[in-house]
């Protein structure tokens, strides 16, 4: 090699001109590598969803109907909770005057028999 090249390499101007370069190339190999890799995980992501989908019987080419089928399970799901809710309040609406009415038969029958 010739003492100018060598000096050129090993001078501040080719070292600083290096390092922009080769900051400037990792920094592109990083932002391609990182678009790839986000890239496969959406894939891989949304690959899942259409089998977990799919294998529960949902038609993932016809969004509406997707739409319908989960407006229909929370429907049912509310629909379910009503009527639990409305069940125990039946229940005690039953259940409490029946105490009610046994505790003031047995006290009438005390009383009437106290009282012959």
């Amino acid at each position: 090699m010739s003492e100018q090249l060598e000096n050129f390499i090993n001078s501040e101007v080719f070292r600083t001109k290096m390092e922009k370069m080769t900051r400037r190339t990792v920094e592109e190999v990083l932002q391609y590598e990182t678009k790839t890799r986000n890239t496969e995980i959406e894939r891989a992501i949304e690959k899942t969803i259409e089998t977990t989908l799919i294998r529960l019987g949902v038609n993932v080419e016809d969004s509406e109907e997707v739409r319908k089928d989960f407006n229909h399970v929370r429907s049912s799901r509310l629909g379910c909770e009503l009527i639990k809710r409305n069940s125990l309040k039946a229940l005690i609406t039953v259940t409490i005057p029946t105490i009610f009415y046994f505790i003031i038969s047995s006290v009438f029958e005390k009383a009437t028999t106290l009282i012959k």
